[in-house]
C-alpha cells in the first residue's frame, strides 16, 4: 500500500534515502577502531590532536609532503607567516619559505603558497594576532610580498593571499572587510 501511495518522484527520493543510509552504515561499520590504529597511521595538526585528523593525514604539515606525492597529487600548499618571516621590521627569517620550496622540489610538486599573518608591528590598532595590517602598513606588506616573490621566483607556482578573509576569526576578530581585503590584493 505504501508503494502505491507514493508518487513516482517521492518513490525515487525515498529509495535514494534508504540506499544512502545503508551505504553510510556499511562504510561506517567497516572503519577500523581508532584505539586499534597505530599512531603512525594518522597525523594531528595544531591543537586538533585528540579530536581532529583521526584518520588520514594533514597535507598542510610539510613533513607529510612525500605522502602527498604518493597519493598522486601534483600540487602542494604551504604557508608563510609574515609575522614569522619579518618579526621585526626589516629583519627576515626565510626558514618557512625555504623549507616549503625544498619540500616541493624534493617531491616534484608544484607549490601554492599562502601568505598571511601580519606581524604585531604592522597592526598596532588591533592586538589580535589574526589582524591584517593597518592601512598605513600596506607599503610594508607590498614590500614583503615583493621580497617573497623575488626569493621564490620560478619555485612558487601560485599564491593565496590571506587565509579565509571572509571569517571574523581570520580578520582580527572584526567583521570581514571586502575593501580591506581588496587593498591587500592590490598591494
Amino acid at each position: 500500500r505504501l508503494v502505491g501511495a507514493l508518487r513516482p518522484g517521492l518513490w525515487t527520493w525515498a529509495t535514494l534515502v534508504v540506499l544512502s543510509t545503508l551505504v553510510v552504515a556499511r562504510v561506517a561499520a567497516s572503519w577500523p577502531d581508532r584505539a586499534g590504529m597505530p599512531r603512525a597511521a594518522f597525523t594531528t595538526y595544531g591543537d586538533q590532536a585528540e579530536d581532529g585528523f583521526i584518520y588520514g593525514i594533514s597535507v598542510a604539515d610539510l613533513k607529510n609532503t612525500p605522502r602527498v606525492k604518493e597519493m598522486g597529487f601534483g600540487w602542494m600548499k604551504a604557508h608563510i607567516s609574515w609575522r614569522g618571516a619579518e618579526p621585526q621590521r626589516g629583519k627576515y627569517n626565510w626558514g618557512e619559505l625555504n623549507k616549503a620550496i625544498r619540500m616541493a622540489r624534493e617531491n616534484q610538486l608544484a607549490l601554492l603558497l599562502r601568505v598571511d599573518q601580519a606581524p604585531a608591528w604592522a597592526h598596532p590598532s588591533n592586538p589580535d594576532p589574526s589582524a591584517p595590517p593597518d592601512h598605513d602598513y600596506l607599503p610594508d606588506w607590498r614590500r614583503f610580498l615583493r621580497l617573497t616573490a623575488a626569493r621564490a621566483a620560478g619555485r612558487v607556482h601560485a599564491y593565496e593571499i590571506w587565509n579565509e578573509p571572509n571569517l571574523t576569526i581570520e580578520w582580527g576578530g572584526k567583521a570581514p572587510d571586502p575593501a580591506g581585503y581588496s587593498a591587500l590584493l592590490e598591494a
